[in-house]
């Protein structure tokens, strides 16, 4: 999986929905990375959180599924907000 596409597209979608606080917020963690590891797990965590919103859920829940099972197969277990 290119994970970068994963979390661009679902910026897209956020971005498309007006929830623009999302997309600031997951844009700030993507640019605060050092690592892929530090990216996929404090992206994956705040996706994680966000999608406990049904509103949210219903536009990205599938796509933030994807990435977080990706994590799962390598390795990288995302704490459940």
């Amino acid at each position: 999986m290119d994970y970068l596409k994963k979390i661009d597209r679902i910026v897209e979608i956020l971005s498309a929905n007006n929830r623009n606080v999302e997309v600031e917020r997951i844009q700030d963690l993507r640019q605060a990375a050092f690592t892929v590891i530090e990216l996929l797990l404090s992206v994956g965590y705040e996706l994680s959180r966000m999608v406990k919103t049904p509103v949210i859920k219903n536009m990205i829940g599938n796509e933030v599924e994807d990435l977080i099972q990706y994590c799962k197969r390598i390795n990288l277990l995302i704490d459940e907000a």
